[in-house]
């Protein structure tokens, strides 16, 4: 029998040390919540530009959101976004960009 001493390595990208009975599932999970949390925080500072006709800033916050929601395969969250950005093109007057994020939204 060996003796050693336990390995820990820090994740760079969670700040997480992990040793050889760290329960890897545990932090993927974890790390999903943070980013469903992180797009929905994401999604609401979205919706109060878009209250304040802020369209820009509400857009970069949109897409942003709907980046994370992908990676997450959220369709209901996905069509979200799209529809705040229907919503932000229509505002715009951008009529061809609505009607695409529209149809985005109700394909997904």
């Amino acid at each position: 029998m060996y003796e050693t001493d336990e390995v820990y390595v820090k994740n760079v990208e969670t700040g997480l040390y992990l040793n050889h009975t760290t329960n890897y599932d545990t932090i993927y999970s974890d790390l999903i919540f943070k980013k469903t949390i992180i797009a929905n925080n994401k999604l609401v500072i979205g919706k109060v530009y878009l209250k304040k006709e802020a369209y820009k800033d509400a857009q970069i916050y949109f897409e942003s959101a709907l980046k994370l929601f992908k990676e997450q395969d959220l369709s209901s969250k996905i069509a979200q976004c799209y529809r705040y950005l229907s919503q932000i093109h229509n505002k715009l007057k951008e009529t061809d960009k609505a009607i695409n994020y529209a149809t985005f939204a109700l394909e997904t």
